[in-house]
């Protein structure tokens, strides 16, 4: 008896396992081949790029970053205001996540949108700078890089910050 219940349960098993794979590949067809699928359309895809693209931007170091502010780039730094405040690095604008469009608007005023920008917060750990990113995306800046270590790290290298508000560097 326990051999049939074995059996039926392998059965019934292997059953479920083809229709979940019959399911996933109707599925998938259907999203891409038909007019009205969610991977048919461009437009259906922009909010996935959207999501997706500040996970692809080039990601660099603390010396390339350093590199990239003595080169003329614009670091912005998505931590909140009280923190950027206490202390910062030298040179950057501070661009607090969330911002709305019109202060992020006026804060960029003047940089070129082809303009280097390296964005950070925190910590390697802190997700700031990646929403952040998504609104520069958004609103055509195209030559963004990560700086992920953030400020912590720069810290930890440098020691170098300032405790004393800077204003945007110029529009080299």
């Amino acid at each position: 008896i326990i051999r049939d219940s074995l059996l039926g349960l392998r059965t019934a098993g292997l059953q479920l396992g083809v229709m979940v794979f019959l399911g996933c590949v109707c599925g998938i067809g259907y999203h891409t081949l038909s007019a009205n699928g969610l991977l048919a359309t461009p437009r259906s895809t922009e909010a996935l790029d959207q999501a997706y693209a500040p996970m692809l931007l080039p990601t660099i170091t603390v010396s390339e970053a350093r590199r990239d502010r003595d080169a003329g780039a614009v670091l912005i730094d998505a931590r909140m205001a009280a923190d950027f405040s206490a202390s910062h690095i030298a040179g950057s604008i501070n661009i607090p996540v969330g911002t709305n469009d019109a202060d992020r608007s006026a804060l960029l005023a003047g940089i070129a949108k082809s303009r280097r920008i390296v964005l950070f917060c925190k910590s390697a750990g802190c997700g700031f700078s990646l929403e952040s990113a998504k609104d520069l995306l958004r609103d055509g800046y195209g030559n963004v890089r990560m700086f992920r270590g953030g400020w912590d790290e720069w810290v930890a290298t440098y020691g170098e910050s300032t405790a004393v508000p800077t204003t945007l560097p110029s529009t080299r």
